[in-house]
């Protein structure tokens, strides 16, 4: 629906990476719709992702609204921030508080075409600048919290008898 909504700003394209259980229904309704501002590309190995995420301004990292999910930290978001790129999360619980506290994103509902329509336009419309200091905090965020060495940590004081 975002990018429907979106279909006529000549600065926005939706490029997706992957595959997954509902992308032949994406790329049906994206056909249906005569979206054209919707791209598919199939699985990626993982030493080629930088190359998409230098194209995105931003990463949207979508969850369906369920309950199972408000403990989920999508990993999706973590490669994208290390690589410099503000993410998107439509999504509630645990990983839009984390993607709150980064400072390096935006959150929105989950399910909600015209709220992520919005998000999108907000991330076209940004400044250069204000781009590269949201990149800049989620680099510095991955690495401040979830880099290996600090993961390492947290699981082994998790090991410690009290």
């Amino acid at each position: 629906d975002a990018a429907a909504e979106l279909r006529d700003d000549p600065r926005i394209v939706f490029l997706l990476v992957g595959d997954g259980p509902v992308k032949a229904a994406l790329e049906a309704d994206a056909a249906r719709r005569g979206l054209t501002n919707v791209i598919f590309e199939p699985l990626q190995p993982a030493e080629r992702m930088p190359y998409y995420f230098g194209l995105a301004r931003a990463v949207v990292v979508p969850l369906r609204r369920h309950r199972l999910f408000a403990g989920a930290r999508p990993s999706k978001a973590f490669p994208a921030w290390a690589a410099g790129v503000p993410v998107i999360f439509c999504g509630e619980g645990e990983m839009a508080a984390v993607v709150e506290a980064s400072g390096a994103g935006a959150v929105v509902p989950p399910e909600d075409g015209p709220a992520l329509a919005a998000a999108v336009r907000r991330y076209a419309e940004l400044s250069d600048e204000e781009v590269a200091r949201q990149a800049e905090r989620g680099r510095q965020f991955v690495r401040q919290h979830y880099a290996w060495p600090r993961i390492i940590d947290a699981w082994l004081k998790g090991l410690r008898p009290a």
